[in-house]
């Protein structure tokens, strides 16, 4: 696992934490998912990753292009 997924692995966790917090879950009320959850819950954090390179790659370019200068 690299620097990157390890880092997006955390900050997953922190946000997953906080919302269970917020809504009252604890660790005794926990039970562990079903396979079709965790496939569901991997799907949407892949299609969450896609995005987010879309997003950063296509800020890139704007950037690159307004730090052109004109001619």
């Amino acid at each position: 696992m690299n620097e990157s997924d390890q880092l997006a692995n955390k900050l997953g966790e922190l946000l997953l934490g906080d919302v269970l917090e917020r809504n009252g879950f604890t660790p005794s009320s926990k039970r562990p998912l079903t396979p079709e959850q965790k496939q569901q819950i991997r799907t949407v954090l892949e299609n969450l990753q896609v995005e987010t390179e879309r997003f950063l790659q296509h800020s890139q370019r704007t950037i690159r292009r307004e730090s052109k200068p004109n001619h």
